[in-house]
């Protein structure tokens, strides 16, 4: 694959990441999400594999690459719904440094996730 090509494929990945570690986040009808809950983090890795799957089946992508994407991606949606929340309703959440560390553990797990289930579904066809 061309070095453009993969490093645009490589761009969707993290938006595709971003989307599906944000939705959580921006739909959240709560004043402060807690990002060590355990229903919270499950959520968000089954949205990430989801999304890593998706991104697995339609572009062809390293895992290497899909991990540093989904890691990419999911920081990403953290800082802007934290800066979403200090610009739009003056909140300053206490976990920032926490949840990037989370965000890069859950992006970096759900990256590995999607594509080591979809190269056992490639393997286990070929059989």
């Amino acid at each position: 694959m061309p070095a453009a090509n993969r490093q645009n494929y490589k761009l969707i990945a993290i938006l595709t990441a971003t989307l599906a570690a944000g939705l959580p986040l921006w739909t959240s009808t709560s004043r402060q999400i807690d990002f060590t809950g355990i229903s919270f983090l499950a959520g968000w890795l089954v949205l990430g594999f989801i999304s890593a799957l998706f991104v697995r089946f339609f572009i062809n992508l390293k895992t290497k690459d899909m991990i540093s994407s989904f890691i990419v991606g999911y920081v990403l949606a953290v800082i802007v719904y934290f800066v979403g929340r200090v610009l739009l309703a003056n909140i300053i959440h206490p976990q920032f440094l926490l949840s990037l560390v989370i965000a890069m553990i859950a992006g970096s797990v759900s990256g590995w996730l999607g594509s080591l289930f979809w190269s056992w579904i490639k393997r286990k066809n070929r059989e």
